[in-house]
């Protein structure tokens, strides 16, 4: 009970510090001014934008950071912000710069001025109707571009070659490889079918833009997706034959190189015959790498893009309205199509590929590394299917929910940590500097309770703004943003956990940093009984750690050379937050192969914290009282 009353008698005397007062309370105001900040401005604040400056603004994005005038276009305003806004207006600029006399063939001039009429007008239809780039309309767009200049060049096969391949050029371009198969050497039957077909099509599109017709969308992007499927199996049909005339060439290759060494024949032909067979399986090798891309492409859309549109018009879930659904359902469908790209190499394979090698070094590093990123989606691929079972939001899917926005509230222990530092380094070395360590040591208590006092007495004070500032945030983040949102679960493999489960782990493990840069100011307010040294020095190292970590991971990607030993130092779990946020500088350390481990890190900074107090305890116990 003494050293209870003692303590708090401290507290009061640290609290009647103007500085340290205002200082707290302001750190208090911080957490209930965020949220109310992100919800007058409609962007909920994220550590992650914090931290990068959120400077990005929509204009500068879209529009070079200037800002434009609306356009109008037979009796059709359109705004700058509008999706096709750019669309049109590269017609409306055209017109202005581009002059006949810039082209190899006059006629192609005029071909360019009808596409670009062509396409505005087409544009002006989407503008017309859609008003944001998250109208799942909006990217109908794209499908109907691609018919639209199909059936502009059937229409026109007529002319010269050459004339419309340089107006393509100058609007969108073209293959050269299929372009007159395609379009040129066809019967005007064929060129019949195909300008019907085009027009059918986009047709079907105006449709679903005047009516807004959900259905129809999915039925006409599946017919756009099984399109797609049919001719990457046609252009590996082809690259096969060619792969087998290849095959066919290198087999007589190499039996012209066996009767070469029969007939004794000489070096430099060996050599040359041997290069030409080498040549040919480089050619091989290389259309063979084609047709496994093209593969891989042909079954996500058969394996997760179709099924995800057939599945989003069987639940109703419309592209782009905002709905948790919705970004389940984006989650999932990235997650699946990242999962059919991600595969591990042998090691056979992981020797032959530079790039691996230098970011990994090693083939145990790369196979735990890309393990990791296969276990990442699959997670992400059952938190999505086990939310829309539930009919419950993973906070993943609500990014703008209170949970979410209490969670990236994380950051606020560094600021406390840095609180810590000031405080620490304060609390002895005024006491020598001021000239009142004397008045302290005659009281009738031993040194180590004297100092122990005001180390639990700081420590509290930490603590407290640390835990109230983020109880405040977390209710005026449920008033701003719905205390509904803490009601769901989150859901991981192990199961569906409160969010209360999911937060307390993490909310625990940032107290470590404060604990840390509180102790390591405290030693050396003791040991140097200097306060600005005490405080400079940590506040300069955590300020050190931040960009030493930015430096490491620029030179991890540079260098071949994985500064692992970092993970053994105080260095990356300084900013223990930065471990629960996505892409940040230790999830990306963690990627190249570099043995970051949570567990380690707080028991780390945990046992510095434990011989810096246990310093402080020593010194101030055998320290001579000269002033």
């Amino acid at each position: 009970m003494d050293f209870v009353k003692l303590t708090i008698v401290e507290i009061k005397g640290i609290l009647k510090s103007k500085f340290i007062l205002i200082l707290g309370i302001l750190m208090l105001l911080f957490g209930i001014a965020m949220p109310v900040i992100g919800a007058i401005s409609g962007e909920p604040t994220h550590a992650s934008s914090l931290l990068s400056g959120g400077f990005a603004r929509e204009g500068m994005m879209y529009g070079g950071g200037y800002e434009e005038e609306p356009i109008t276009v037979g009796g059709i305003t359109i705004e700058p912000d509008n999706p096709f806004y750019w669309n049109i207006r590269q017609y409306e600029d055209e017109q202005e710069y581009i002059d006949s006399s810039q082209f190899q063939h006059p006629e192609a001039y005029s071909l360019v001025m009808e596409l670009g009429e062509m396409e505005r007008n087409y544009y002006l239809k989407f503008a017309a109707q859609i008003t944001t780039h998250e109208d799942y309309r909006y990217q109908l767009a794209w499908y109907g571009s691609v018919k639209l200049y199909d059936k502009y060049i059937y229409e026109h096969n007529d002319v010269d070659a050459d004339t419309l391949k340089e107006a393509l050029n100058w609007r969108r371009g073209y293959d050269e490889s299929t372009f007159d198969t395609t379009y040129i050497n066809i019967t005007e039957q064929q060129k019949q079918q195909k300008i019907d077909e085009a027009q059918a099509f986009i047709e079907k599109i105006y449709q679903v833009v005047d009516s807004n017709d959900f259905a129809q969308y999915i039925d006409l992007s599946i017919e756009q997706q099984t399109t797609q499927i049919e001719d990457n199996e046609k252009q590996i049909d082809g690259f096969e034959a060619t792969i087998a005339d290849l095959e066919s060439q290198k087999a007589e290759a190499e039996k012209a190189y066996n009767d070469m060494v029969s007939q004794n024949a000489d070096t430099d032909a060996l050599a040359q015959q041997t290069k030409k067979i080498e040549n040919l399986q480089a050619q091989i090798d290389g259309i063979q790498e084609q047709i496994n891309s093209i593969q891989m492409w042909t079954d996500t859309l058969k394996e997760v893009t179709i099924p995800m549109l057939e599945y989003r018009l069987e639940n109703n879930i419309i592209p782009g309205d905002g709905s948790w659904q919705d970004s389940a359902i984006q989650s999932k469908e990235s997650n699946m199509s990242q999962l059919k790209y991600t595969t591990i190499l042998t090691e056979e394979k992981f020797n032959e590929d530079q790039y691996f090698k230098e970011r990994y070094r090693t083939y145990s590093n790369y196979k735990a590394a890309t393990q990791k990123q296969i276990d990442k989606f699959n997670t992400g691929i059952y938190v999505a299917d086990q939310s829309i079972a539930a009919g419950k939001p993973d906070m993943a899917f609500v990014p703008d929910g209170a949970r979410n926005q209490t969670a990236s509230f994380l950051y606020y222990s560094m600021f406390v940590a840095l609180l810590g530092v000031i405080l620490g380094g304060w609390l002895v070395a005024s006491e020598f500097q001021f000239g009142t360590i004397r008045l302290l040591i005659i009281r009738p208590k031993t040194r180590i309770k004297i100092l122990m006092s005001k180390f639990t007495a700081g420590l509290a004070i930490c603590l407290g703004l640390y835990i109230a500032g983020v109880l405040l945030n977390m209710i005026m983040n449920g008033i701003m943003f719905g205390f509904s949102d803490y009601a769901n679960p989150n859901f991981s493999i192990a199961g569906q956990t409160a969010f209360i489960v999911y937060f307390l782990p993490k909310f625990l493990a940032c107290i470590i940093p404060i604990l840390f840069g509180y102790c390591v100011a405290f030693m050396l307010s003791t040991v140097i009984k200097n306060i600005a040294v005490s405080i400079s020095v940590p506040i300069v190292c955590f300020i050190g750690c931040f960009i030493a970590m930015t430096l490491f991971v620029n030179f991890s990607y540079m260098s071949s050379s994985m500064p692992n030993w970092i993970a053994y130092t105080p260095l990356p779990y300084v900013q223990v937050s930065s471990f629960f946020v996505e892409n940040s500088s230790v999830e990306m350390l963690i990627g190249f192969g570099v043995p970051i481990s949570l567990g380690y890190g707080i028991g780390l900074l945990c046992g510095i914290s434990v011989i810096c107090t246990l310093i402080s305890v020593w010194v101030f116990k055998k320290r001579d009282i000269t002033n």
